[in-house]
């Protein structure tokens, strides 16, 4: 069951992608003294969640991953 473990993971590089909007993170900018989604990731760690904090500890190797996306892309290539 790797869904629900995934959010945890991709939340903090959610967020870090979106910091072009930084009036829309400010809030969350103050809360972690930065950048927030460094600070989620940190918060993360820092309370001992028992979620993992990366895809490799369900067992998604970087290979896994790309071919995955470029199955997804129609074979294109990431």
């Amino acid at each position: 069951m790797i869904e629900p473990f995934s959010y945890t993971i991709l939340l903090p590089h959610t967020v870090a992608f979106n910091a072009a909007v930084p009036e829309l993170l400010q809030p969350l900018s103050v809360q972690f003294g930065g950048l927030p989604g460094r600070g989620l990731y940190n918060f993360a760690a820092s309370v001992g969640a028992q979620a993992p904090l990366a895809l490799e500890s369900l067992g998604l190797s970087a290979r896994t991953m790309s071919a995955g996306a470029s199955k997804r892309a129609g074979g294109q290539g990431v």
